[in-house]
């Protein structure tokens, strides 16, 4: 019983915390993270462990449930006809890039520096929701396809040997 009023609290705010990203997630079409890497941030420090990787387990746990609830919440969208999938086939060889240099760069940076480097991406985004004039901008009438995506596409395979190195420097 002693366990269940030590850890209640933090329980409680940790299911709290996944219910409101989860109804973001849901509602807005974001991942999650907004929510989830601040809550984990302020809530890790109860499980103990090192004040240096709270900051890497926190975006790397966040980015495990945005996997999960960005599928549901396609599902979801697409049974409305509200996901455009010839745009999510153009993108995706360009967010899985993203996501390898991401997690290469996330392997050398401090907890300190991404959660800076966080910080200013959450910024930047709320800046974009807040003023209605930066949302409304348009560079083109069409999507950007060609030669580009499919040159990228060919690279892909290089990610798991720059992982690789990356992982051998940091040693």
């Amino acid at each position: 019983m002693s366990l269940l009023i030590a850890w209640g609290p933090a329980i409680i705010a940790l299911l709290a915390a996944g219910l409101f990203a989860g109804f973001a997630a849901g509602l807005f079409g974001i991942g999650g993270g907004f929510v989830v890497v601040p809550a984990m941030i302020a809530l890790l420090p109860l499980l103990g462990g090192s004040h240096a990787e709270y900051t890497h387990v926190a975006i790397g746990t966040s980015f495990a449930t945005i996997v999960i609830t960005a599928l549901r919440s396609t599902l979801s969208h697409a049974k409305r006809g509200a996901v455009d999938f010839e745009i999510l086939k153009s993108w995706a060889p360009w967010i899985v890039g993203g996501v390898g240099i991401g997690v290469m760069l996330a392997r050398v940076l401090t907890g300190q520096a991404l959660s800076i480097i966080f910080a200013v991406g959450i910024t930047l985004m709320s800046i974009n929701f807040l003023v209605p004039k930066l949302a409304r901008r348009q560079v083109s009438d069409t999507m950007p396809t060609g030669g580009g995506a499919r040159g990228y596409r060919r690279n892909l395979a290089s990610f798991p040997r720059c992982s690789a190195l990356a992982a051998a420097r940091s040693r």
